[in-house]
């Protein structure tokens, strides 16, 4: 109203927070040196990591892995962005900025194969892979592991020999169950794990039947097995650790009736273009029923191979915002730094954190993250 006012004490608080960035230089002394006996004047031995007559510390190289390893930014922009950030103080050129991921590479070495050896050790264990582009042609990105381990492989091509390269599958005992997405390599006779086929991509394989040829077998099975999945969650989520008797031989029934009903459908309506699509997923039925439907009789199996997919979503988005890789060695290079990032992140470790770490020379290691997770 315009009218006198005092003060009450009952004051209204807003805070905000920001930053600065404080440059830190530090400055390494060698003392020089002469021979009292022969004149050979020579200095104290400087340390790989200080070769450089000026050099970035640790901070400054997790902040480039970080960008392009986590924020999939590009080299150039990653550039850019550590100049803005560093008040124009600090300027790393594009060559330091792009050797960095392979002078990351090149730490991790013992620990790549440290997470390989514990995944070959694991109960449950989850592989899948995709598509990248190395210079234009299509390359492989692997993926293996599970909520506590995530081992990256790259490789020129999609096929057996990096399968067998990456050293993975034939090390696998009985003791192994391998979930993927219906892999028929997993088959070998020489393999020892135990194959489970994702159910997810069974239901989508079933949904897509149905829609494409109306027989309703395929959307009651879709639907019975979205409703053994539920079930099996509230099982769990009340302590129980199975299905009683009567349940499983319940699923099996309608298993089998649906089944057979696929049979007469594609039997008495063949020739259309789905056609094959229905014998196939049929055969599949009948041939991996084990392999598909475990975890009705095991709660301790997954049902889905979604870790994996999880997993491999990332090199979608880096090719999206940063491109191709340059060649199969770059492709390798952050393969083994996404190994270290994700199984650091999967163990409750934060990912700049182990970044700074590992360009200190000082990286976590597998046993130190198993251990403490």
């Amino acid at each position: 109203c315009g009218g006198p006012v005092i003060e009450t004490g009952q004051d209204e608080k807003r805070d905000v927070s920001d930053y600065e960035v404080k440059i830190i230089h530090h400055r390494h002394v060698f003392k020089g040196c002469r021979c009292t006996l022969c004149g050979k004047e020579f200095h104290e031995p400087v340390p790989k990591k200080l070769t450089a007559e000026h050099g970035y510390g640790p901070a400054i190289q997790a902040m480039a892995l970080a960008l392009i390893n986590l924020g999939f930014v590009s080299v150039k922009r990653s550039r850019e962005l550590i100049i803005g950030l560093m008040g124009n103080k600090i300027k790393p050129s594009e060559g330091y900025v792009f050797k960095l991921t392979r002078r990351a590479a090149r730490k991790l070495k013992q620990f790549v194969n440290d997470v390989k050896d514990a995944c070959v050790r694991q109960k449950i264990l989850y592989w899948d892979d995709t598509v990248i582009f190395i210079n234009t042609k299509r390359g492989c990105m692997r993926f293996y592991g599970n909520e506590g381990l995530a081992f990256y492989t790259a490789h020129e091509k999609k096929d057996a020999a990096g399968i067998e390269a990456d050293g993975i599958l034939a090390r696998l005992t009985s003791f192994t169950s391998l979930m993927h997405d219906h892999v028929k390599y997993n088959y070998r006779k020489e393999f020892l794990f135990k194959n489970l086929e994702c159910i997810a991509h069974l239901e989508r394989e079933l949904q897509k039947l149905y829609n494409d040829s109306g027989h309703k077998w395929a959307l009651m099975l879709k639907k019975l097995i979205g409703e053994m999945v539920g079930k099996r969650k509230r099982i769990k989520a009340a302590g129980g650790s199975e299905f009683d008797r009567e349940e499983t031989d319940r699923f099996e029934k309608k298993l089998r009736e649906y089944v057979d009903e696929g049979i007469k459908a594609y039997e008495t309506d063949g020739n259309r273009y789905y056609h094959n699509d229905e014998k196939n997923a049929i055969a599949k039925l009948e041939e991996y029923k084990e392999n598909y439907f475990g975890w009705i009789y095991d709660f301790e199996l997954p049902t889905t191979n979604n870790v994996s997919e999880r997993s491999l979503r990332m090199t979608k988005s880096k090719q999206k915002i940063s491109g191709q890789f340059g060649d199969v060695k770059n492709a390798e290079d952050f393969a083994a730094v996404r190994t270290y990032i994700e199984t650091c992140r999967r163990n409750g470790k934060e990912p700049y954190d182990a970044l700074y770490r590992l360009m200190d020379d000082d990286p976590y290691t597998v046993e130190e993250l198993l251990t403490s997770a």
